[in-house]
């Protein structure tokens, strides 16, 4: 049993990729022996109509899901707290299509952390008993569309945030490691926040990003199909972990904050 929880479905705007639609993915997610998916659309990053976005990803996810179809798809809505309805866009993600969480992409959407908007949001989510996913870094700059420029997020007020809302849970997307300790150990002291390490790069980097935040504080993301899904399963091999810490990365932490059901 595997849940990689940062899969993307949909079209990205500046390049093709070989897999082609929502059972193209599924499949060569199979291929790794990944069961379950945690999948949010790339229109969620670009487009204003988040509630168009967010129902289209349900019924994607409804049609893959049919039958025994594997990799399970679980549907995370994309929120942008500084759209006026955004609280309607999370009762529908909620009450109408059943989403366990949703997925926050603060440097595409134009605010940071401190906006007291996003607290708001952060309030909301949690009060709903969701999971929050906030994607740090969309791509890296070197390879960014000269006229669409995403800016890395700037986490120094997340700490606070969680200190406040008690019942917050959230997991970092596209973690970078440079991130400083005086950031990050509060964070994952917490043990209410969660990190992928698709990004984490270098020799021994997850095992060196292990040590830091706490194997119980790792989720298996592959940020596929930007990214290769055996990038992140081979990291994690290479990190040389107990049997037992790989297992709980690669399934258990994850199915205790989101049961695939």
């Amino acid at each position: 049993m595997i849940t990689d929880t940062s899969v993307f479905l949909g079209a990205w705007p500046f390049r093709f990729f070989p897999w082609e639609g929502t059972r193209a993915i599924q499949t060569r997610l199979a291929r790794n022996k990944i069961t379950v998916a945690w999948v949010s659309l790339f229109e969620g990053i670009f487009h204003k109509d988040l509630a168009a976005v967010n129902l289209k990803l349900a019924q994607e996810c409804a049609v893959a899901n049919e039958g025994s179809a594997r990799p399970r798809l679980i549907p995370f809505g994309v929120i942008n707290p500084k759209s006026p309805d955004w609280r309607e866009d999370l009762r529908r993600c909620v009450e109408l299509h059943a989403m366990p969480g949703v997925r926050l992409f603060p440097g595409a959407h134009g605010y940071s952390l401190d906006d007291p908007e996003l607290a708001a949001l952060l309030r909301a989510v949690a009060d709903r008993n969701l999971f929050a996913q906030v994607v740090m870094k969309i791509e890296d700059e070197r390879t960014q569309h000269p006229l669409v420029k995403l800016p890395a997020v700037e986490l120094t007020a997340l700490p606070g945030w969680v200190a406040k809302i008690p019942s917050l849970k959230l997991q970092i997307l596209n973690m970078q490691a440079a991130v400083p300790d005086e950031i990050v150990l509060p964070l994952a002291r917490s043990g209410r926040v969660w990190f992928d390490f698709a990004m984490v790069e270098g020799a021994a980097g997850v095992a060196r990003f292990a040590d830091r935040v706490g194997t119980g504080q790792l989720l298996l993301g592959s940020y596929f199909p930007l990214f290769y899904p055996e990038s992140a399963l081979l990291k994690l091999v290479e990190a040389d972990l107990s049997e037992t810490d790989r297992e709980a990365i690669h399934f258990a932490q994850a199915n205790a904050l989101v049961p695939s059901r």
